[in-house]
């Protein structure tokens, strides 16, 4: 036996599965939000933290650079260098302090290791530091021997350490933000190109200044810092409009002439120069200056990639934390919406179903004192109360009718009874006048004989003749008196027969008043199937619905399958729903097959009952032809009567009409003959007319 669902529970398991999906999907991408949020504050922080460590390395180079240059020149540095390499000093020191509290707000692996060999670094940059301005005041045969090479090798690690903490940062925010993945590559390039461009500087800058010229050795090391120059800003070049800002793009033209214009022909003039072995032809200082102005140009890309990439970070964080503050709100408000949606669905849906199968129940059983609730919705269960109540009407009209159909049968039963008493009254009396007529048939016959063979005494016996004359009168009377009283039970009878005959068309009226009833109640039924209609198409929008949220769940890859899991989920339900569905449309169309029977079989009751009618109608056809003949059976009773009386009255001459008498003899012998016939032909039709009313009784 199949288990039976309540419909309750199904919708309930729908509802509750869908709302689960919108919770669990709310709270997923509140996860997602807090997340991307966690993400982008995390590149805020590490984009922060590279730009104070780039702007750190960019003045220490400026610092390193004037200082190498100046520690290799004879002559003591100007005063006007001691005071620029004194504000150098003081920024890049402030930019240090300033990078390491940007860094301490950075969680990365690796990272202490680095800032620890940074600030080991750092101190020993620190403790030479006073001897290099020591050392610039003074004649270069004063100075200390290992400064020099003390001070690039320190330096050089120094800007090694910043390098690696930059690129361990830079590495930390990967793979997070492709538009900032895309600016962190033109920064690093930019900056790269800078830092080979501001070696060439360095190095040109301290040969002019040491009026040395250069070797083959120096030439290839011009080469492959020009090639990496061009290499790096091949990179920048590249950058989408996409992607990059209007003020980058601006900035990346600024630059060109420090990659590929005047100022890169400079560089190149002067290295064919001193790779000739002669001077550069320009002043060390004003060459310098000329420089780096189209080097801090190339700066100011790598501090405005920086700045994108700090402004995409603070917009993808305002993004994030709308979503979070959305998504916050989203699952509570999805979770009130389920519960809500379970209430609203138990208190319109559930509860007057329940109510209304109540009723149904209730009607099954034959009690219709309750009313049907819903009457009042304009929805789809107050179309379902209505259909009900014409169900309860057609139910009420079909008892009150059967009650009127049972009246009638035993009214019927009654009739039936009534004429089968009548039938057996008729059938004793005209038994009874049956055998009195044989009786003076016989009778009538031997007193025939009788004259017969007495005609030639009939002088003789005139007296007795006349005696026998009288009893034959009398008989004849006898037999009068009998037919007619047969003639009037004949009249009952047909009297009867049309009675019946109209009971028989009034039942023919009933009867075709229950077929429409019936037909009412096939209408009800119908009504119902196009409910089951709608319950089946809600069912396949819920089924498509389900096949679209399986869609959308395959769409979100990896991250949907548990979304694809509940979607499969309530696709089921959705097809456990049609097939239920399916199951109570089944038997509404056997209850419509079954009306439809019962339609039929009213139908030939009728026809049944029109045959009876028919029949009725020929046995009062029959019955007629019956008191016909009574009738005339009285007339030849009544006239044999007359002709008794004649041969009463006539006796005197008997004598005289002795053969006469003989020859009236043999035609009373005759006749007597011919009236015991009637009266074995009379009983034999009163016999069939009895048992046809009894068959029709």
């Amino acid at each position: 036996m199949q288990k039976q669902r309540s419909v309750a529970r199904i919708l309930g398991a729908v509802v509750g599965s869908l709302g689960l999906v919108l919770v669990v999907i709310s709270a997923y991408a509140l996860k997602l939000a807090v997340t991307r949020y966690a993400d982008s504050n995390r590149i805020v922080a590490l984009t922060i933290a590279s730009r104070d460590l780039t702007n750190t390395l960019v003045i220490f180079r400026l610092e390193r650079g004037d200082t190498l240059s100046y520690l290799a020149s004879a002559a003591p540095a100007p005063e006007s260098v001691m005071n620029s390499l004194a504000g150098q000093r003081a920024t890049v020191q402030k930019n240090y302090a300033q990078a390491l509290q940007s860094l301490a707000a950075v969680e990365a692996p690796g990272l202490a290791e680095k800032l620890d060999k940074l600030r080991g670094i750092w101190a020993q940059l620190e403790e030479l530091r006073p001897r290099s301005v020591t050392a610039l005041k003074q004649e270069k045969g004063a100075r200390e021997a290992s400064l020099t090479p003390s001070w690039a090798k320190v330096s050089d690690a120094y800007m090694d350490a910043i390098g690696d903490v930059t690129a361990h940062v830079d590495g930390a925010m990967t793979l997070i933000d492709p538009v900032v993945d895309r600016l962190l590559i033109a920064k690093q390039a930019s900056w790269q190109a800078r830092a080979n461009a501001g070696q060439t500087i360095l190095v040109q800058f301290s040969s002019i200044l040491a009026n040395k010229t250069w070797t083959p050795a120096d030439g290839v090391t011009f080469a492959d810092l020009r090639g990496r120059i061009q290499q790096s800003w091949l990179v920048v070049r590249d950058l989408s409009p996409n992607v990059a800002s209007p003020e980058l793009l601006q900035a990346i033209r600024n630059a060109e002439p420090e990659i590929s214009g005047a100022l890169s022909d400079e560089r190149n003039a002067i290295a064919t120069k001193l790779l000739a072995g002669e001077p550069a032809g320009v002043v060390g200082i004003e060459y310098r200056d000329r420089q780096l102005v189209g080097a801090n140009n190339v700066v100011i890309v790598t501090q405005t990639a920086l700045a994108d990439m700090i402004a995409r970070a603070e917009e993808g964080a305002s993004r994030a934390r709308f979503s979070l503050i959305l998504f916050g709100l989203l699952m509570p408000a999805s979770l009130a919406l389920t519960i809500g949606g379970l209430m609203l669905m138990r208190n319109r849906v559930t509860r007057p179903l329940t109510a209304i199968t109540g009723v149904m129940t209730r009607f099954a059983a034959h009690d219709f004192a309750g009313e049907v609730p819903g009457l009042d919705r304009n929805d789809e269960i107050g179309r379902m109360a209505a259909a009900l109540q014409v169900f309860k009407d057609a139910m009420i009209n079909a008892e009150r009718l059967s009650g009127d159909q049972a009246a009638e049968r035993a009214e019927k039963e009654k009739r039936a009874s009534d004429l089968s008493g009548l039938v057996r009254q008729f059938e004793s009396r005209v038994g009874q006048m049956v055998q009195a007529l044989s009786s003076a048939s016989g009778e009538l016959e031997t007193t025939a004989r009788s004259m017969s063979s007495t005609a030639s005494e009939a002088q003789t016996q005139a007296g007795s003749a006349s005696t026998l004359a009288d009893q034959v009168g009398s008989g004849v009377q006898t037999v009068a008196a009998a037919a007619e009283e047969l003639n009037a039970s004949i009249r009952e009878i047909n009297r009867q027969v049309d009675q019946a005959t109209r009971a028989t068309e009034q039942a023919v009226a009933t009867v075709k008043e229950t077929d429409t009833t019936m037909r009412a109640l096939a209408e009800g039924a119908d009504r119902i199937g196009e409910v089951i209609g709608l319950i089946t198409s809600i069912a396949g929008q819920t089924n498509l619905l389900a096949l679209n949220a399986t869609i959308e769940a395959a769409r979100a890859g990896e991250s949907g399958r548990g979304f694809a899991v509940v979607a499969s989920e309530v696709k089921n339900l959705a097809s456990q729903t049609a097939k239920a569905t399916e199951e109570i449309s089944s038997q509404i169309t056997e209850i419509q097959g079954a009306t439809q029977k019962a339609v039929a079989a009213i139908d030939g009751i009728v026809k049944t009952i029109e045959e009876v009618s028919s029949i009725n109608r020929v046995i009062a056809a029959a019955i007629e032809e019956q008191n016909k003949a009574t009738a005339e059976i009285a007339n030849t009773v009544q006239h044999t009567a007359e002709a008794t009386s004649t041969v009463t009255r006539n006796i005197a001459s008997v004598s005289s009409a002795a053969s006469e008498t003989g020859r009236a003899a043999s035609g009373v012998l005759k006749a007597a003959g011919n009236l015991s016939s009637q009266s074995t032909s009379l009983t034999s039709e009163v016999d069939g007319f009895i048992s046809q009313v009894r068959a029709v009784a």
